[in-house]
Order: C-alpha cells, then structure tokens, then sequence
C-alpha cells in the first residue's frame, strides 16, 4: 500500500510540474506572437461575471450546478436532471458553462446559457468522457477528449479530431491566442509527456517525455 501511494505521489507531482510547464510555454508563446505581429487588432478581455462563482453541489441528492452571486448572495440552481451534472467552467465571454453530465446515459460534455437553458450534449459519445476540458479564447469551441483530443463547435456541434487514440491524452489547455494546445501525452498511464499541437498546420510538437 505504501508503495502504490509513494508511486501516485510521484506520479501526481510530474503531473502537476508538467501542467504548470505548459502553461508557461502556451503563454510565452503567445507573447511572441502578439510582439512580432505587426496587423495585430487590440481585443478587451472582460472577466465573466467577476462577482458570481459557478460550482456542483450535491446538496439535493444528484450533483448540480449552481450559481452563487456574491454581490447579494443568491443561489441560483441552474440543473435539475435524474443524472449528475458537474465540473461547470465559465465561457471566456461569461455567456455559456460547459460542464460534465450523465444525464443520457454516460458521462458527457455539455454547454448550456449562463442562466442555466438551452443545455444540449456537444460530445454524443457512447463512452464515458472522464478528461478534463478547455474552452476556446473567443467562446466559440471547446477541446476535450473523445478517443484522441477533438475539438466541437459550441453552436453547430461540428467536431474535429485533433489527434488518434493510439495515446492516452488528457489535461488540454488553449493558448491565450487561440493557436495552440498542449496536452498531456502518454504510450501507458505510468509515462507522462507535453505536447502541443499547432491548430493552423496541424503539426504536433513533443516539449517533454
């Protein structure tokens, strides 16, 4: 028992140094680009709904999402369904929440408005969907796991694979400008690597492994 926890504890911290590196590497990059560019257009970046704070709760029974607006301190239940709804993330512009439901059958990716209506399922899979996911800077897509990495289109639906599934990946982050995401890579689930792939070429670069 010792060992398989000294292991996790290892494990666990390569983890958490490769995601800080990617981070930092996304967001480097993204400098550069913006200082080298010379057609650049200034954009504003609005924090959603700064004084409001999405979480799941399980205090009915079932997981669901609520909203607490700190400013008054109401609580807004935003799910209701038989399944468990959890892991909401804000869309950058604070006009959506994606989050995880198995509300159908298995554990999906959903989005629905920020006052909670219009949920619709963006990832129909017949499997579980247990990896974390990343929104688009601009709101309009989200990358998560589906097999391989694949992106889906929060209006349309239109999804874009990103990768096969010969690898374990998991932990996508979108680059500040929208251009890359890195991920973790790994040919079992005891060996961990960075990688980040260029959405323009689709080329993939290994950072670390």
């Amino acid at each position: 028992m010792n060992v398989r926890i000294g292991r996790f504890h290892r494990h666990f911290k390569a983890l958490c140094t490769i995601l800080v590196l990617a981070l930092v590497l996304l967001i480097s990059c993204a400098n550069r680009t913006k200082v080298g560019s010379t057609n650049a257009e200034p954009t504003d970046t609005v924090l959603p709904f700064a004084a409001d704070i999405v979480f799941a709760s399980n205090r009915e029974g079932n997981y669901d999402i609520y909203v607490l607006h700190t400013g008054t301190d109401e609580l807004v239940q935003l799910t209701e369904s038989a399944g468990n709804n959890n892991r909401p993330l804000w869309s950058p512009n604070g006009d959506h929440i994606a989050f995880f439901s198995d509300r159908d059958g298995n554990m999906d990716l959903y989005v629905m408005d920020a006052d909670g209506h219009n949920p619709k399922n963006l990832g129909n899979n017949d499997n579980d969907i247990l990896s974390s996911f990343s929104w688009s800077p601009d709101s309009t897509q989200i990358v998560f796991k589906l097999d391989g990495l694949s992106t889906v289109n929060v209006d349309n639906g239109g999804l874009v694979a990103l990768t096969d599934n010969r690898l374990f990946v998991t932990n996508p982050v979108w680059s500040p400008d929208g251009s890359r995401i890195a991920y973790i890579t790994s040919s079992s689930q005891e060996i961990y690597g960075l990688s980040i792939i260029e959405l323009q070429t689709g080329q993939t670069i290994q950072l670390l492994a």
